[in-house]
C-alpha cells in the first residue's frame, strides 16, 4: 500500500483475511480488514470500505476484542475514517473508544517525552489524538 500498488495490496490483505479465517483468529482478522478499508478509501470505494467496517464493528459488538493485534489503533482509525466518509454517526463513539485506548497505552509510559514520541512517531496514533482534540476540545 505504501508503494501505491493498491491492487496488489488489496490482494495481499484478502489472502491474510483468508488465512486468519481458516485459523479461526477473529481478532487478528481485523488488521488485514483495516488494510482493505484503507485501500478501498484510497480507491474511493466507500461501499466496500463500509462492508469491511461492518465486519470489524460486528466483531467488537459481539464481545470480540482486538487482543493480539499489533496495532489496534490502526484498526480503529481505518474504521473511523470510513465512518466519517459515509457520514455515519457511529464515528464519534468509535473515536471515543480509540482515544480511550490510546490514553490507556500512553499512561503506561513513565515520562512526557516518551509519551509524546509514542504518539507522534505513528501516524494513526497522532491522527487519533489530533482528531479528538479538534472535535472535542
Amino acid at each position: 500500500m505504501a508503494l501505491n500498488k493498491l491492487d496488489q495490496a488489496e490482494s495481499t490483505f484478502r489472502q491474510s483475511v483468508t488465512i486468519r479465517e481458516n485459523l479461526g483468529q477473529a481478532s487478528l482478522l481485523t488488521e488485514p480488514l483495516a488494510g482493505s478499508i484503507q485501500v478501498a478509501l484510497l480507491q474511493n470505494n466507500h461501499d466496500r470500505a463500509m462492508q469491511e467496517v461492518e465486519k470489524i464493528l460486528s466483531h467488537l459488538e459481539n464481545g470480540g476484542a482486538l487482543e493480539g493485534t499489533e496495532e489496534p489503533l490502526r484498526v480503529y482509525y481505518a474504521c473511523y475514517l470510513a465512518l466519517v466518509k459515509n457520514q455515519d454517526p457511529r464515528s464519534n463513539s468509535l473515536l471515543r473508544e480509540a482515544i480511550g485506548l490510546l490514553e490507556a497505552q500512553v499512561s503506561k509510559l513513565r515520562d512526557e517525552e516518551s509519551r509524546r514520541l509514542y504518539i507522534e512517531n505513528i501516524p494513526w496514533r497522532l491522527a487519533i489524538q489530533q482528531t479528538w482534540h479538534e472535535q472535542f476540545n
